[in-house]
């Protein structure tokens, strides 16, 4: 279970203005850099995700197209079920092998939201088996779409770039910096700002 309880009282906050000052700020700043390159990595990884999708759309119908002008239009079926079978297959073994991968994602981030903390919920390999799994079943024409998906990804990607940041802050010897961003109640904002 998180803690999202804040400290709020008079000396938590006289302390805060009187002895912190500069690292209020300092706090705040890296908060607004984090975000920042929080939305700006979402994006990206969004617009991968899209324009995986529709590269794999135009090659399948490109195929399907060349079948249906040689009047091959039973051979063109069974090439698209066979093609769709294949994604939602392939996109199937990557679920069982990240079960939290499953679903859409929105109730999951809005149990972590409210304090809950299933086991993988927020790992790397959930957000590797959740892109594969929408650009397959999105290609496959399924009746899906990749909005839930891409929420539950925004969060694993606000959590992730943290622990990723501070990893390479470490590295260079300088964690002590971002440090005061791991907490509950930032990990929470940053989720949430995915």
């Amino acid at each position: 279970s998180k803690d999202y309880e804040e400290i709020n009282s008079k000396q938590a906050r006289h302390d805060a203005i009187v002895y912190d000052k500069w690292k209020t700020r300092t706090k705040a700043l890296y908060r607004w850099l984090m975000c920042f390159l929080i939305g700006v990595v979402t994006a990206m990884v969004y617009r991968g995700i899209n324009g995986a999708t529709e590269h794999l759309g135009d090659a399948k119908y490109d195929l399907l197209e060349s079948y249906i002008e040689n009047g091959q239009l039973a051979a063109g079926y069974f090439v698209n079920l066979a093609i769709a079978m294949a994604l939602v297959l392939f996109g199937i073994t990557i679920v069982l092998m990240e079960p939290a991968a499953a679903g859409s994602g929105i109730p999951e981030v809005i149990g972590y939201l409210n304090g809950a903390a299933p086991a993988r919920l927020m790992s790397w390999t959930t957000m590797v088996g959740k892109i594969i799994g929408v650009i397959c079943a999105v290609g496959a024409g399924l009746a899906v779409g990749p909005e839930g998906p891409t929420i539950h990804i925004g969060a694993l990607l606000g959590v992730g770039i943290l622990n990723f940041c501070l990893w390479i802050m470490n590295l260079l010897g300088h964690g002590h910096f971002l440090a005061s961003l791991r907490n509950d109640v930032d990990e929470r904002g940053f989720v949430s700002c995915g």
